[in-house]
């Protein structure tokens, strides 16, 4: 479920449909026909797709043989948005171009943001994103000019839909908690119900399942009463990923089941076939795998014969995990290879790097370890390619939009240089009429109108001069401060393993201290669900020094990168991984609890003793860690009394005793208690250390008494 949470952030075949009772033209055609749109919006909406749509082809026939109106171009409009609900997304293209061109030819400034915003959501269910954040972004400032703010709040979800899609995950959810703070928003179930839709999938694609699971909830409540059903079935799709994910296989089926009653009666056949094989995939999983990959081998044709490439993509990862479930490496290899093609067809690099990342695992389970490092490594790459490309892209859009507010600058100015030319013939025939009267009041009128004629040009052109040196100011300001977040951001990773460094756990940690306190204290009572712990391990690899000495550095850092995955693999992605220096890594599980703590090490500490190291030279060689550890806080009853840096001074002891007890075991401390008034020295040496009235050690070694401790 990781990878098709990878490539999900890229395929956009779940597109954002929009409820027309909300989001339909301010219709200004004449009573009859919008008589004819509405009962043709009711009977779509009834579940009669194709009948609806052909109405709506002879509506546009009728209307194409008088003169273009802008009842015409709403047609159109409603004929690109039952298409594209369809799954029929070149037609829906070509309409949304004629109504385009049609509002254009009107010079209708008032309906053109409606159709903007669709082409984005078009340009997005293509996974076009340039194209759909230009549309996106061309509705948004059109909406503004027509001071429509429901109509911004509704560009502002699309926009984080398609942020969302491009993985962006921070940048949308920031967006989307703007746009439910705005008052007009809560009088519009439509915008509310996307955007808590939008925020509980992007919690969804972020793993976060209890997040997403309140926001999605909250969707369905709000969409249910909506007469679009679209939206509401993406939210039962989502549902039912989120149950998938988290291994309740029944719910699961129940979700899809209902999502996939919703888009039959819209027909929406992309969306029912990528619902249908995510059921073949929980059949898979529940030991059903002839009808699973009967229900993804029908999907699969679909998407083949429609020639619809995001789906074809999805499926074939969704082939790839039923058939590493069915246990067969190499047609599922084949089906990884196929969409990598695929992806590479079509210039979707994310989705390129999500299906090496696949086939580096799957090598890497079959033990061809090579072809697995050179998979990784062009993943690597490709994510490189993406992540510099989503820090060009703001840059260039800021650009275009500059360009834009220059050319309309310019068009302003023509203006008003014909209205002046427009002036000065006026004056020259009053001129004309006086010029007998008065030769010497005509000559110093001119004298004193040229004066100011080229006063105000001047002051024109001073203007304009500032204006762009004020410009070309903000612009390298921008760069210099866009340079040093660039470097501030590669100053956060270890340029050998990827992991954070110090500085990162820097920032980071204080946070994290104070909400595993606070979350012990009496106003935070969910620490009694076990999930406010801080896990914190001090790692150090034994005898690292030995494999520099006789193999080389190079082979040291090929070890360390494979170290490295050993951790990947066992701790979680939201778990702070941090180098801190050398052969040694510190690993803080959040919202962790403690009571797992020695479970979780000890599978770490099995999967580096059973792993075996390939190194640079091409010897392969074992090796073992030695572990410290403590929960955090120590006193769960006094969580302010023990502070951090005493609780990493006893996990560097635990981690000293590890090694002077023959290294390949952990020590660790699962709670303790303090006490500044000790009457009677501890018999313990680490409680008699740092006056501990209690103090609850764990350890891999037979018993506590096989502890060397430093200090003994």
């Amino acid at each position: 479920m990781n990878a098709i949470r990878c490539i999900l952030v890229s395929i956009c075949l779940t597109i954002a449909q929009v409820d027309y009772a909300d989001a339909m033209l301010p219709l200004s055609c004449s009573s009859t026909e919008c008589g004819q749109f509405e009962p043709l919006i009711e009977q779509f909406q009834a579940g009669k797709p194709l009948e609806a749509s052909n109405q709506l082809d002879t509506l546009i026939q009728q209307l194409s043989a008088d003169t273009p109106s802008e009842s015409l171009a709403i047609a159109y409009f409603h004929k690109g948005r039952f298409a594209r609900m369809q799954s029929a997304y070149d037609e829906s293209l070509h309409a949304f171009e004629q109504s385009m061109s049609l509002l254009e030819s009107l010079d209708d400034a008032t309906h053109a943001p409606y159709v903007l915003s669709e082409l984005a959501r078009l340009h997005r269910s293509r996974c076009e994103f340039d194209d759909a954040l230009t549309s996106a972004y061309r509705a948004l400032n059109a909406y503004q000019k027509i001071n429509n703010v429901p109509g911004q709040a509704e560009q502002k979800v699309i926009v984080s839909g398609i942020l969302v899609s491009q993985g962006r995950y921070e940048a949308a959810l920031a967006l989307l908690q703007h746009v439910l703070r705005i008052p007009e928003v809560s009088q519009q179930p439509a915008v509310a119900g996307r955007a808590l839709y939008f925020v509980g999938n992007a919690y969804l694609q972020m793993e976060q399942y209890q997040m997403a699971r309140q926001y999605l909830n909250d969707a369905e409540q709000t969409l249910r009463s909506l007469p679009n059903p679209f939206f509401l079935g993406e939210t039962y799709f989502s549902k039912g990923k989120l149950m998938l994910s988290e291994s309740q296989y029944e719910q699961a089926r129940g979700w899809f089941a209902s999502a996939l009653t919703i888009f039959a009666r819209l027909n929406a056949s992309a969306e029912m076939h990528l619902t249908h094989s995510f059921l073949g995939l929980t059949d898979v999983k529940q030991g059903k795998a002839s009808a699973g990959m009967q229900a993804i081998e029908e999907a699969m044709a679909f998407a083949t014969r429609r020639d619809i490439i995001p789906l074809q993509l999805e499926l074939h990862l969704v082939y790839t995990q039923a058939l590493k479930l069915a246990e067969e490496p190499g047609a599922a290899l084949g089906h990884i290879e196929a969409g990598e093609e695929l992806a590479s067809d079509y210039g979707q690099v994310g989705v390129q790097a999500a299906f090496l990342r696949e086939k580096a695992a799957l090598l890497f389970q079959m033990e061809d370890y090579q072809q697995a490092y050179e998979a990784q490594q062009e993943s690597q790459r490709l994510t490189s390619t993406l992540i510099n490309e989503a820090r060009i892209q703001p840059l260039i859009q800021q650009s275009a939009q500059l360009q834009v507010e220059r050319q309309a600058e310019s068009i302003d100015s023509l203006r008003r240089d014909k209205a002046i030319e427009l002036a000065k013939a006026e004056q020259r025939n009053l001129r004309n009429m006086l010029i007998l009267g008065s030769l010497v009041s005509l000559l110093m009128f001119l004298f004193l109108l040229y004066s100011r004629y080229n006063h105000r040009r001047q002051n024109l052109l001073l203007k304009r001069e500032v204006k762009a040196r004020t410009a070309e100011l903000e612009r390298k300001n921008k760069q210099l401060k866009d340079a040093y977040k660039t470097l501030e951001d590669a100053s956060l990773r270890d340029p050998l393993t990827g992991l954070y460094n110090r500085y990162y756990l820097k920032s980071r940690l204080p946070g994290e201290l104070k909400r595993s306190q606070f979350a012990y204290t009496d106003t935070h009572p969910q620490a009694d669900e076990g999930q406010s712990d801080l896990l914190c391990y001090l790692i150090d690899i034994d005898l690292f020094k030995a494999i520099n000495d006789e193999h080389g550095h190079l082979s040291g850092d090929r070890f360390l990168v494979d170290f490295t995955r050993i951790i990947g693999d066992v701790f979680r992605d939201t778990d702070l991984q941090i180098r801190w220096g050398g052969e040694e890594f510190l690993i803080i599980c959040r919202q962790s609890c403690r009571t797992r703590m020695t479970a979780l090490i000890e599978r770490f500490r099995q999967a580096v003793k059973s792993h075996i190291f390939e190194l640079e030279d091409g010897a392969r060689v074992s090796a073992t860690c030695s572990i410290g550890f403590c929960a955090f806080p120590l006193d769960p009853t006094n969580p302010f009394k023990v502070q951090w840096e005493q609780v990493f001074s006893m996990m560097d002891d635990c981690l000293y005793a590890a090694k002077l007890s023959g290294r390949d075991c952990w020590v660790g401390i699962l709670d303790a208690t303090i006490d500044d008034d000790l009457t009677q020295r501890p018999t313990h040496p680490l409680a008699a250390r740092y006056k501990l009235k209690s103090v609850n050690i764990a350890t891999s070694l037979n018993n506590n008494a096989a502890i060397t401790w430093p200090y003994d």
